[in-house]
């Protein structure tokens, strides 16, 4: 099915708002993440820091003081000795703690004690979950170590989603809207085109185009329009008058003038030609021979192209004018021109 003008408008609009949207959902989703991202470290390192003077001035058992930090922030809190034993986790029991795996080959611990804070997003093992995690070196009395946050990355995909999802409908809403107006516009541009073609027609037919001459939404192509309508009926008048006043002059002039092409087909003869020849307007015959019955002309005019026939069907036809006076018998041509 071939689509009309306004339908291919319409097409390419819609085409042209679905890329846009498309290509900014996707570059907002990629910032939202990172932003994401970037928010649930600061807050980790936060709390990181919060839970490093908690163990500077707590006695508590370091079991004990993990699970309050991790109810209070929500998070996950470990707190690891110099040597990489687990002293405590939010998320494992007490009595449990014996069977975890040293913790001093984790990425964050080793960048903690190297450069006093340390990132990572990874699995884990013990919760079966990718992890972000944040690592702080402490000192509480004769213990050293680090305490470590880290917080479930499925927390920040389901906010990333949520965010994804209004994002989806709003671009939605958007594109319905786009959709609506691009329908609209296309609608009154075809209806302009289509106006402006019809225009042209009417102007090439000889008739005067309905385009206003006072600015419009398009006044460069309604302005052209008229103005070549002007100049093709200037154009058009002066070889009207141009034709007039030959026809007027071979009309006037005394001696007959015949013109064939190289076909020997007769293309003009005016009065004067008619006369000399006896011949009338509506007598029958479209070549030399058939309406002027002359063998001195027609040998004439074969000899000048012998091989008028086969040139006839290979090349265009030239036009040779005869100019004959009062005798038929004297007869000269001369090399006509095409008007």
């Amino acid at each position: 099915m071939r689509l009309d003008v306004r339908g291919r408008l319409f097409l390419v609009s819609v085409l042209l708002v679905l890329s846009v949207v498309l290509v900014a959902g996707g570059y907002l989703e990629g910032q939202i993440r990172e932003w994401a991202h970037g928010r649930a470290e600061a807050e980790l390192l936060a709390q990181a820091r919060v839970a490093r003077v908690a163990l500077a001035y707590d006695n508590a058992p370091a079991d004990a003081i993990a699970d309050q930090l991790g109810a209070a922030s929500g998070a996950r809190v470990t707190i690891i000795d110099a040597s990489g034993k687990v002293l405590g986790d939010s998320e494992i029991a007490a009595d449990e703690l014996g069977t975890v795996d040293s913790h001093s080959d984790r990425p964050e611990v080793i960048a903690a004690i190297a450069e006093g804070e340390g990132r990572a997003v990874r699995y884990s093992a013990t919760l079966g979950t990718d992890m972000m995690y944040i690592a702080v070196p402490f000192s509480a009395g004769a213990v050293t170590g680090t305490v470590r946050i880290a917080r479930p990355l499925e927390e920040m995909d389901a906010a990333v989603r949520r965010l994804r999802i209004a994002l989806g409908i709003a671009g939605l809403l958007s594109l319905a809207g786009a959709v609506v107006l691009s329908g609209l516009a296309s609608h009154f541009l075809a209806r302009t085109l289509r106006t402006l073609v019809e225009d042209a027609r009417r102007a090439v037919d000889g008739e005067e185009p309905r385009v206003p001459s006072e600015p419009s939404d398009e006044p460069g192509i309604a302005g052209s329009l008229n103005r070549m309508a002007a100049e093709l009926e200037t154009t058009v008048g002066m070889l009207a008058a141009e034709r007039s006043r030959f026809e007027a002059v071979l009309e006037s002039m005394d001696e007959g003038v015949v013109a064939v092409d190289q076909a020997q087909s007769l293309t003009l003869i005016n009065r004067a030609a008619l006369g000399l020849l006896s011949l009338s307007i509506e007598h029958g015959g479209s070549t030399l021979a058939e309406r002027i019955p002359i063998p001195a002309l027609h040998e004439w005019c074969s000899a000048r192209w012998p091989a008028s026939r086969s040139a006839a069907s290979s090349r265009p036809a030239r036009r040779r004018r005869g100019r004959c006076s009062r005798t038929p018998a004297r007869c000269a041509t001369s090399r006509a021109r095409w008007w």
